[in-house]
């Protein structure tokens, strides 16, 4: 994180005399910031006079990210040296999730066991799970939480 922090430093003086470039410096900052569940499922749409509008897709997405918004907003300026945001408005805005919702999460993404070594139970009950889609994201995140070894 430190590394982080000094070449946000260090790119500030380029990015910050533009409103696009202010944005482009806080979108990196909420990625670093955020984590990455959190960046598949809540994305900065838009940086005007300290408001930072995040887009969410439902409202229970706004709901637990409204309790921890004072967390967040801490976060994103401790690493912006308290640059820029003032306050974080989480707007529901299904549609900047469309064409996500058929591609893994960074999560997903990261599995860190070969799907065919899960254990057989769950191989079993992602057999059982109709949707492609949501079979191989179970495979997926059971892969990616390491979750076990495969039964002999």
């Amino acid at each position: 994180m430190q590394d982080f922090k000094e070449t946000l430093s260090a790119m500030a003086g380029l990015f910050d005399r533009t409103a696009e470039g202010r944005f482009t410096l806080v979108s990196a900052c909420w990625k670093k910031v955020a984590g990455e569940m959190l960046t598949d499922r809540a994305m900065p749409t838009q940086l005007s006079k300290g408001l930072l509008e995040v887009a969410v897709a439902d409202k229970i997405w706004q709901r637990n990210l409204i309790a921890h918004s004072s967390e967040l907003l801490f976060k994103l300026n401790s690493t912006l040296g308290g640059r820029y945001v003032k306050t974080i408005q989480f707007t529901i805005m299904p549609a900047a999730f469309v064409d996500r919702a058929d591609k893994p999460t960074q999560a997903e993404r990261k599995a860190v066991m070969p799907i065919e070594d899960l254990p057989e139970s769950f191989l079993n009950a992602a057999g059982s799970i109709k949707s492609t889609t949501l079979r191989e994201r179970f495979l997926a995140v059971a892969a990616a939480s390491g979750s076990g070894t495969k039964e002999t």
